[in-house]
């Protein structure tokens, strides 16, 4: 075990200021029904709460002037009546400036200084100055991977750079004058290392758990914490039982069933312009996840058409198909290697037909050369609404890292950076929340990354899922 301690100010472009009693905040003000209101239209990833302490007031309030937020969060697209407070108690804010050229005076401490190149690997680091504000974060990251080790597998190549995505959100909340302690845990593969964190009292008072992978990896961190209120955030893992029974759990990938029922809604939403075609046999010969699309498509009442396997090896698929539709092929496994010996057929039935294959995001780099359809929560970047946001992003990269941003997608970096910088936006606003409604409230919070939109949906009394699914047409 490597243990971090960050607790830093930084003296770093940045500009800060305090509303106190009796300031008019910067937004439009309207008088309704003989009251002054603010219409104000919420900063992104900014809560309930956050809200309410901005401008002094009490959530209900809020809420009673804004009804829909009884059901939902507020978004960038609303415009909320807030009443104007004559007396704003407001907290400390730092706000990033971006300065459009260098200026004369140099500060202290630039921007992220150059640093010596290092692999993105869990290192050591300390501070020498203490933030006077504020509480400490504690966080545990703990990730299936030997830092000492002289040579790495591949296969954990995501591993290593989804922790090169926390550290750099940890650096982010650090400028904006966060303050952390973070053990960091190196586990392989088995769960012996597990063993020797029963005894750990960090563990046990952490805020929030970072990265547990494999599901009895999570399992175990929900059973070494089930005493305490830490949050436990697993990024890869699709499939936790204990997730219907502990409100604690944040998962990001989404069940299987999640994702059938999105792909399910699509495609009833286009069922006038779509025809289903799968293969005939018995739903065992499905595997799990497509067998999960087929009775979302009959719940919905989404016409299936079945055609035999000697039919497309026959090259008699355009006989099933309809040439005023678009005709989506539904194969019975998930493993494209099963799929080979049909591709011919395939290809053959796409030339005069308008024929869509329903694939899988684990297919994305195959070579498949007809149109298909799946569901996915990575998007590609949209360089245009986050140019600023992913400049800055990739200038931290190559200071911090020493090397270029890698180029595949999706970037498992950038999955590390927007969930912890989304985690601890929520611990933050837990800090001072007592109520599970309000609790509630913060933890299902849209959020919008540089790559993952994130929508925590809650599991009846268990934990959260994220349910930010994009069906993707290719």
């Amino acid at each position: 075990m490597k243990r971090i301690l960050i607790v830093i100010s930084l003296v770093m472009g940045v500009s800060s200021f305090v509303l106190g009693q009796d300031t008019i905040l910067p937004y439009p003000i309207d008088t309704i029904n003989g009251t002054a209101v603010y219409r104000y239209t919420p900063e992104k990833s900014i809560g309930l709460y956050r809200i309410s302490v901005n401008f002094g007031l009490p959530m209900g309030e809020i809420v009673q002037w804004n009804p829909q937020l009884e059901k939902r969060g507020p978004q960038l697209t609303d415009v909320l009546l807030i009443p104007v407070k004559q007396t704003i108690a407001r907290k400390v804010e730092v706000v990033p400036v971006v300065e459009p050229s260098p200026v004369a005076v140099v500060p202290e401490k630039p921007i992220l200084p150059q640093e010596e190149p290092v692999s993105p690997t869990i290192r050591d680091t300390s501070s020498i100055v203490t933030l006077q504000a504020g509480k400490i974060i504690r966080l545990a990251v703990v990730l299936p991977f030997n830092a000492k080790a002289v040579t790495r597998e591949a296969t954990d190549d995501r591993f290593y750079d989804f922790y090169a995505g926390v550290l750099l959100a940890i650096r982010q909340a650090e400028m904006l004058g966060q303050q952390f302690e973070i053990h960091t845990y190196d586990l392989s593969r088995t769960d012996n290392r597990l063993l020797s964190l029963t005894q750990d009292s960090f563990i046990h008072n952490a805020d929030a758990i970072i990265g547990p992978v494999y599901a009895p990896q999570v399992e175990a961190m929900v059973e070494l914490t089930q005493s305490n209120p830490t949050l436990i955030l697993a990024p890869f893992a699709s499939s936790i039982p204990s997730i219907d029974k502990t409100d604690r759990l944040l998962q990001f990938n989404p069940t299987s069933q999640l994702e059938a029922e999105v792909m399910a809604e699509y495609l009833n939403w286009h069922k006038d312009s779509l025809q289903c075609l799968v293969i005939k046999g018995t739903q065992e010969d499905m595997s799990a996840s497509v067998r999960d699309i087929y009775n979302e498509l009959n719940q919905r009442n989404i016409p299936v058409v079945e055609v035999p396997l000697q039919a497309i090896l026959n090259d008699s698929l355009a006989f099933y198909a309809d040439e005023q539709k678009t005709n989506l092929f539904i194969f019975h496994s998930d493993r494209y290697s099963h799929l080979n010996i049909l591709m011919p057929h395939l290809y053959k039935a796409a030339e005069s037909n308008n024929l869509v294959l329903l694939s899988h995001y684990s297919w994305d780099t195959e070579p498949i050369h007809i149109p298909r359809l799946f569901t996915s929560v990575f998007h590609p970047i949209q360089e245009d609404s986050l140019a600023v946001e992913w400049q800055l992003y990739q200038q931290n990269y190559s200071r911090y890292f020493g090397h270029p941003l890698a180029s595949i997608h999706p970037r498992f970096d950038l999955l590390g950076f927007d969930l912890t910088r989304h985690l601890v936006l929520i611990l933050q606003e837990l800090q001072d929340i007592a109520d599970p409604v309000y609790r509630d409230h913060i933890l299902t919070q849209p959020y919008s990354g540089i790559q993952e939109n994130i929508i925590y949906q809650r599991q009846q009394e268990g934990g959260y899922i994220n349910r930010s699914i994009s069906v993707i047409h290719k």
